[in-house]
């Protein structure tokens, strides 16, 4: 278990993040550094980042020179979020909203990190349960980001086969021009709490997991998406 607080350096794009970490705040993961490694923010951007955290893709974007306000639900989040922005020496505006909530106009740079996995045995996991589907938080924003967007505007999301992704897919193919940047396969120890259940739901299409050596896991797209 992670201790009451401790500091991470992550190093993405060539950029150094340092970043103190929490217990209850959820903390950087394999599956949200492969998003950030995709991430393109230009110089003078206006970027939104959605469930920011401890901050370390608003801390990322601000860093690409982006002009930077990061949300998330969780106020203990936020001041986390505020206090690794000054350890960065970056200006982030940082607001505790649901999603879009407590936001206004548009942005040239939308990135959602969202929780999104079906998690069978309904324990605590923060951050990770994403409704009983897994995508149900995703589709959400994937519904309302389209307001905040203008003509040139690039999403950048993460789309986990351990959740119906293929709503998820479907709705993205509908609703937007979507570029696929890179897929990966990802071991997760979630799916050995119930495995049985889980091939269930595989065999169903509902997720789509797999097994290499003794590991088993999922696959994690990075998508961009801009106006249809």
């Amino acid at each position: 278990m992670m201790k009451q607080s401790e500091i991470v350096t992550y190093n993405i794009q060539n950029e150094r993040v340092e970043l103190e970490l929490a217990e209850g705040v959820f903390s950087p993961s394999d599956f949200g550094s492969f998003l950030a490694e995709h991430i393109v923010v230009r110089p003078g951007e206006s970027v939104l980042d959605i469930g920011t955290g401890g901050g370390f893709l608003a801390i990322l974007a601000s860093k690409w020179g982006g002009t930077v306000t990061g949300t998330d639900t969780d106020p203990e989040a936020i001041a986390l979020a505020e206090k690794n922005a000054e350890r960065n020496g970056v200006d982030i505006a940082l607001r505790v909203s649901d999603l879009f909530a407590e936001v206004t106009g548009t942005f040239d740079v939308i990135i959602a990190n969202l929780p999104q996995k079906m998690i069978l045995d309904f324990q605590d996991d923060v951050g990770v349960l994403g409704g009983e589907s897994g995508n149900e938080i995703l589709l959400r924003f994937l519904r309302e980001v389209t307001e905040y967007m203008h003509e040139g505007t690039r999403v950048y999301i993460a789309v986990y086969t351990l959740a119906n992704h293929i709503e998820t897919l479907q709705y993205v193919t509908e609703h937007f021009s979507a570029k696929l940047l890179a897929l990966q396969w990802v071991p997760d120890e979630i799916i050995e709490r119930t495995p049985d259940q889980y091939q269930e739901l595989d065999a169903q299409g509902a997720v789509d997991i797999s097994q290499r050596g003794s590991q088993q896991g999922a696959y994690e797209y990075v998508l961009e998406l801009s106006q249809k």
